[in-house]
């Protein structure tokens, strides 16, 4: 996404969470029956919704929309 024009990048990413929408819609229909039984299913699951969520999570946290500052960390004193 780093080569797209500024005015594709909108187009991009809703094109990239709808392919993320398909993506754990098409496992959950496939796998729904032993996603509670098999960890690796669940596990699976867990990872395709996290990567469909975690772009309103950075953008919820992201510091440069918050007005709160950065917090830092003290220095190590020996």
């Amino acid at each position: 996404m780093t080569r797209a024009k500024a005015w594709q990048k909108p187009f991009i990413s809703q094109f990239i969470f709808l392919n993320d929408l398909r993506k754990v819609v098409v496992f959950y229909f496939k796998k729904h029956k032993v996603i509670q039984t098999d960890v690796v299913a669940a596990c699976e699951m867990e990872r395709l919704t996290s990567g469909l969520v975690s772009p309103f999570y950075l953008w919820k946290n992201l510091p440069a929309y918050s007005s709160e500052p950065l917090p830092y960390a003290e220095p190590i004193k020996e």
